[in-house]
């Protein structure tokens, strides 16, 4: 078996490991399991993440506790890994070298595998008595009926409701985190290794096509809806923000650049962001005003 080929394929071992390990140990290790498959992906191709993705969904098969876990690892760590590797790598020559994927746009694409999995959620529980959001409280209440001979206290159902009406939105962050920090990650370590094939990642690049705005102001619209409508319209708002983080991100860092002491506002705010939360939706809005007024062109204009 060719060393290389080797490699992936132990790549992918390592990741469906990482799912199948119990204990508090496996559940920290289950948030690097896309790592090993971007290291391929980002340094070998997106063939190579695909093959590093059917050993470890092999491994879970093998290994895990059941048949829809090794689904769950295809599907949510497995298949978006090996399409965010090939766009990532897509570029065409230019006279001055090449001109690689926008990242604005690979962060889109990413947004939207959680996007269109609670979209296919919503419909396919239309029928259902309350909707996707009533199925989500009756399994949260199932589950505590599991956990009923445990010292906790049942919430009340108006409690399961309002959790329920968030679930989707912190599930869908947590894997875009999961997925995201991941891919970085491994371009860096490709980067430090020289085994990367695309360039590092440039904040100050960042963009969103224009027509993004439009879809927000939708979903911030149906935010105002009661019922399902608001339901769907909270949701999508929430993952469509997130590419705008990261936009008011690139304005942050290019405001920062012009003071002198960038480093220790940079670690401030990051500190901030860490600890309190909230400042993310102002740095998101701060986003969404770089994309209606070009802020970002004026500071550098200035």
């Amino acid at each position: 078996m060719p060393v290389e080929f080797a490699l992936v394929v132990v790549a992918g071992l390592v990741s469906g490991a990482t799912m199948v390990l119990g204990g508090i140990v496996g559940v920290i290790l289950g948030f690097f399991a896309p790592l090993p498959l971007f290291l391929v992906g980002l340094s070998r191709g997106y063939i190579s993440a695909a093959v590093a993705t059917l050993a470890g969904t092999g491994v879970v098969l093998a290994f895990g506790p059941s048949t829809i876990t090794a689904l769950q690892y295809a599907l949510a760590f497995g298949a978006p890994t090996v399409w965010l590797c090939r766009l990532a790598l897509l570029s065409r020559p230019l006279a001055t070298g090449a001109e690689w994927y926008p990242s604005g746009r690979l962060l889109l694409s990413t947004v939207a595998f959680p996007a269109a999995a609670f979209l296919a959620l919503y419909i396919a529980f239309l029928d259902a008595e309350g909707g996707l959001k009533g199925t989500i409280a009756r399994l949260l209440a199932r589950m505590l009926e599991v956990l009923a001979n445990l010292p906790i206290q049942t919430p009340p159902p108006e409690t399961l409701a309002a959790i329920a009406e968030f679930f989707p939105p912190v599930t869908a962050l947590t894997w875009l985190t999961i997925v995201v920090g991941n891919g970085l990650a491994a371009q860096a370590i490709t980067r430090r290794l020289g085994r990367n094939v695309r360039p590092s990642f440039a904040l100050a690049e960042f963009a969103l096509p224009r027509w993004l705005l439009a879809p927000l102001i939708a979903t911030l619209a149906l935010t105002f809806f009661p019922g399902d409508a608001g339901f769907l319209g909270r949701t999508l708002a929430i993952l469509l923000l997130v590419p705008y983080f990261f936009l008011g991100l690139a304005l942050v860092h290019s405001f920062a650049a012009r003071w002198r002491g960038r480093v220790g506002v940079l670690v401030a705010f990051y500190l901030a962001l860490f600890f309190f939360g909230w400042p993310a939706l102002l740095v998101a809005a701060l986003g969404v005003a770089n994309q209606l007024m070009g802020l970002r062109k004026q500071d550098h204009g200035s």
